[in-house]
């Protein structure tokens, strides 16, 4: 297993949105220690419940079936 750490941030104004993922890790008591580190960094601080560790089997497809969409905007 691998434990993503991940921040996940919206908000009805898009331009505050904020989605990233922080670090992968070899044990969740590792990601939860991350969590914690980085939950104190300016970037994430006061959004603390907008972090979170996701587990993953590795080699292993997490998505099987369907499609997954993004549209992406630019100002010009």
């Amino acid at each position: 297993m691998i434990y993503e750490l991940k921040f996940s941030y919206y908000e009805d104004n898009s331009e505050n949105n904020d989605e990233i993922i922080i670090a992968v890790y070899s044990s969740y008591k590792k990601a939860e220690i991350g969590k914690k580190k980085f939950s104190q960094q300016p970037r994430f601080k006061g959004k603390e419940e907008f972090l979170e560790i996701n587990e993953y089997k590795i080699n292993e497809a997490e998505w099987n079936e369907g499609f997954w969409s993004c549209l992406l905007y630019t100002s010009d």
